[in-house]
């Protein structure tokens, strides 16, 4: 149900009292109620600074010559004020400022307020960026949901607002400005821990990787074996696996390629440098064709998309909201929990997950199979430092593509099991300590709206002037 609004009887009496020298005004004292129509095409060359809906998201009005505008226009003057009518909950107030890059005109989806000598246009801004009456204005808006809701000049007229005398007015709007920056900084301040928290963690995990970070627990602890000797165990490993699954056939086994000899940077003592095919099986998702068969799809093994696995930022894959048949589970490539995956195609390449579920994954991600922690979680690590390098990748195609090889030809910088298990303790306390800062700063993100509306509530109180 729309809320509903009486108009006053008689003198106009608000909803509180206010200060002395006060009053209580209707929005309509101040609207405009001459029409100011004008049509920029009939002067294709001339120029204009245009308020439109879109342009008040950067702050400044778009310069354009008559030419380019398509439909006509409300004439308007420095220091008026314009409200507007689409989706009135969000904030957008605008006071007119002159640029002097032509005639100055805005959208018909603007109400406006002209400029007058009975109130200061800051002040009326401000009191129109309100939350109470954005969102009483959008209980009575006329339409159908969001962008098509659309607020009459009717529904604005009789609304109160509190008028400080002209006197103080400016006063009032200089609490507000000085106050409203101090806000703006803050908020900014937060904006900049978020970026440079993002900058810490790549930082923190090159430093991983490159033994930067447990130089100081490297000098004091001589390991007992390094990181070629964890290579020939893990290659050892694997080949006795492979050939206990061949029975009695234990010929035709593959060496995993090492890295190639391309120049290598300089590692720590006791680190090697091993292929991403050496610590792992690497092997390609599919995907049954056609998408959406019911034959394949909606049945109970769970679906790993590259969706999924980008969903968010955690390291481990907990669950997915898609599933395959046993037939889309034969058409696939079905993968046991504990895997590490990696997307290889499309804008969301080179992403790293461990899912703690087996599935089936599809043709956007491969899995790295058959690894033990805690190198696959160093692994894990790893391959986020190499994801913006991936992704630079130009193999011709239409989009980013990582094909299997690519993958398998991955180097990864070894460091000994000891060295391992420290490097990977290590950023993960780290990390916890980042991800409780982001929720700290997750936890203030409606802060600095918050305290605008609050001082404009003590601003039109009387409590600033």
């Amino acid at each position: 149900m729309k809320a509903k609004y009486v108009a006053a009887a008689g003198p106009v009496q608000g909803p509180r009292t206010l200060p002395d020298g006060w009053r209580w005004g209707r929005l309509g004292e101040f609207l405009s109620i001459r029409d100011r129509s004008i049509n920029p095409a009939d002067s294709p060359s001339k120029s204009f600074q245009l308020y439109s809906v879109p342009s008040h998201a950067t702050g400044y009005p778009e310069q354009v010559v008559g030419s380019e505008i398509g439909s006509a226009k409300q004439s308007i003057g420095h220091g008026d004020v314009l409200l507007c009518k689409i989706n009135p909950r969000i904030n957008r107030v605008w006071k007119v400022v002159d640029h002097e890059c032509g005639e100055l005109i805005a959208s018909t989806e603007w109400i406006r307020f002209p400029a007058t000598a009975n109130i200061e246009p800051d002040y009326l801004r401000y009191l129109l960026m309100r939350d109470g009456l954005r969102n009483y204005l959008a209980m009575n808006a006329s339409g159908v949901g969001g962008s098509l809701m659309r607020v009459r000049p009717a529904v604005i007229e009789p609304i109160l607002v509190p008028i400080a005398p002209y006197t103080h007015q400016k006063r009032i709007v200089a609490c507000i400005d000085e106050l409203f920056a101090e806000i703006d900084d803050g908020e900014a301040a937060l904006a900049r821990a978020r970026t440079d928290l993002t900058t810490w963690r790549k930082s923190l995990l090159k430093a991983a990787v490159t033994g930067e970070l447990t130089a100081d627990w490297r000098a004091a602890n001589a390991p007992g074996e390094t990181g070629g000797e964890l290579l020939f165990q893990i290659l050892r490993k694997r080949r006795t696996t492979w050939e206990e699954g061949q029975g009695k056939r234990r010929s035709g086994y593959v060496e995993p390629a090492p890295p190639n000899n391309t120049v290598q940077p300089t590692l720590p003592t006791g680190w090697v440098w091993a292929s991403v095919q050496q610590l792992s099986q690497v092997v390609r998702g599919a995907s049954p064709r056609p998408a959406g068969d019911p034959r394949f799809f909606g049945g109970t093994i769970p679906w790993i998309t590259v969706g999924a696995l980008t969903r968010n930022h955690s390291k481990y894959l907990t669950s997915t909201n898609q599933f395959v048949t046993e037939l889309g589970r034969d058409h696939s490539r079905f993968v046991p929990a504990d895997t590490l995956l990696f997307t290889n195609s499309g804008a969301t390449l080179g992403v790293p997950r461990i899912t703690k579920i087996g599935g089936c994954i599809n043709d956007g991600s491969v899995a790295l199979l058959n690894m033990d922690e805690p190198v696959k979680s160093y692994v894990y690590y790893f391959l986020q430092t190499q994801t913006e390098k991936l992704r630079a990748l130009n193999q011709g195609a239409a989009q980013p593509n990582l094909n299997t090889t690519i993958v398998k030809e991955i180097r990864v910088p070894l460091p000994p099991i000891e060295e391992v298990y420290e490097i990977v303790a290590n950023i993960e306390r780290l990390l916890d300590e980042q991800d409780a800062c982001e929720d700290d700063i997750k936890d203030l993100k409606g802060a600095p709206d918050s305290l605008r509306q609050s001082v404009l509530a003590a601003a039109f109180c009387g409590e600033l002037s």
